[in-house]
């Protein structure tokens, strides 16, 4: 199978393309979603040798070494994601993800735990078709590992191999929220009690206000965990580059996914789960638009290039839909056709970014604090100062200093005469 088609099999499996429209205008169609199907194989076959060989042995999906090992790869994938959307996997585990592949391909399972670099190949699958973490290399005998994340929610790296018998939900969730949890309790009070606070202006929020005046830079990452964090050691905020999977992740609705199973298992409370993973994908695209689409400075900015996603590999196409949101004005809700959201000019963070109101609260401190400004360049460049009240503070200051100079003039002039004047 080329590898046309192997995408076309990925794409199927993971987000029902096949059911999708094929309309060369939409932006969900199979051609539009090119760019992101593409880099998620490339991923794969990266990774078979290091990480996904040992799954295939074990469970025949190679039974020789001139076998087609990327047609493995995929029909491996495909099965993976299949076991996961079954209405009975609910708390799955790794070990049984394994015995369920073993069983499809006509094995007996076998006594005792899967051996660990079995474990390791389909944590690390999952967690690349998530694109919520990847495992660190090189891989350990005795412990999940995953790459260091500087989230402040994770707080371990490593997980013992024998918690592949936990649920799936619970084994991410021993490393820490890799995804925000809704904003509840305590921090929902907090937000009503300090509305001020919480509000999020299109005005203020924003690529060009962070970037040019806070002097802010933006990294593009593909990891979903990782999006809307500021690191404040370097003063990097991380974005997620592949939008196009929240919106086909987002346009499913209620159909069960690799991601959902997750998620679901991941949270604790009745709340959490009752608002579920999908306004998860909602408010990053909506953060999107946020930042960029529905401020004029920040699209041009984008669309200038200085701070898009190009360059973090050369040999990957932009995702197409980053490119409308964030540099055009076209709104989220006509983009992926849902009515029901609503771009504003003023966001309240409990209500329209429950997930991710911590991350954008911290955004909207940033954005404030650069109001300090350090040069009149960047005061001029502010578009929450109005330019006319800049000219005339610079033409009153300049007037201002003209007298001072005139009198200064007038007063030397006066002193040389009395000089003179004495010296006769």
């Amino acid at each position: 199978m080329n590898e046309r088609k192997r995408q076309q099999q990925l794409a199927e499996a993971l987000f029902t393309i096949s059911q999708r429209s094929t309309n060369p205008g939409d932006i969900l169609a199979t051609s539009a979603i090119q760019p992101l199907i593409a880099f998620l194989e490339q991923g794969l076959q990266q990774r078979e040798q290091l990480e996904y060989r040992p799954v295939l042995s074990y469970c025949l999906y190679c039974e020789n070494p001139d076998q087609d090992r990327k047609q493995a790869m995929m029909d491996l994938v495909e099965d993976v994601i299949t076991i996961m959307k079954q209405p009975t996997s609910r708390g799955i585990s790794i070990d049984k993800v394994i015995h369920a592949l073993r069983s499809q391909r006509g094995l007996s399972v076998a006594a005792g735990d899967p051996p660990g670099a079995v474990r390791q190949g389909i944590f690390s699958l999952l967690g690349f078709l998530t694109m919520l973490c990847m495992i660190r290399h090189p891989v350990s005998s005795t412990h999940f590992l995953i790459a260091d994340l500087f989230i402040p929610a994770i707080y371990g790296v490593e997980s013992r191999l024998a918690d592949g018998r936990m649920p799936l939900g619970v084994l991410i969730g021993s490393f820490g929220r890799f995804v925000p949890w809704p904003a509840v309790g305590e921090q929902t009070a907090w937000m009503g009690q300090n509305a001020q606070q919480a509000r999020l202006d299109v005005g203020t929020v924003n690529a060009f206000t962070l970037v040019k005046i806070g002097k802010i830079g933006i990294q593009w990452s593909s990891l979903l965990s990782a999006h809307l964090m500021f690191e404040e050691a370097t003063g990097i905020l991380t974005l997620f580059r592949f939008p196009t999977f929240c919106a086909l992740s987002y346009t499913r609705g209620d159909e069960r996914s690799v991601f959902s199973c997750i998620m679901d298992d991941s949270y604790r409370t009745p709340s959490a789960v009752a608002q579920s993973h999908n306004m998860i994908f909602r408010e990053a695209l909506l953060s999107y638009r946020l930042l960029f689409g529905q401020d004029e400075r920040s699209r041009m900015l984008y669309n200038a290039r200085k701070i898009g996603p190009a360059g973090v590999d050369d040999q990957q196409q932009p995702d197409g839909l980053l490119m409308r949101l964030c540099g055009g004005k076209e709104s989220l809700s006509s983009l992926i056709n849902d009515d029901s959201i609503h771009e504003k000019d003023v966001y309240d963070t409990a209500a329209d970014f429950p997930f991710y109101s911590k991350r954008l609260i911290r955004l909207k401190e940033l954005a404030e604090s650069s109001r300090v400004h350090h040069s009149i360049r960047t005061l001029w460049y502010d578009g929450r100062w109005p330019k006319d009240w800049v000219l005339a503070c610079l033409i009153g200051g300049v007037t201002i200093l003209l007298a001072i100079v005139e009198i200064s003039l007038a007063i030397a002039q006066a002193v040389l005469y009395v000089h003179r004047r004495d010296g006769r």
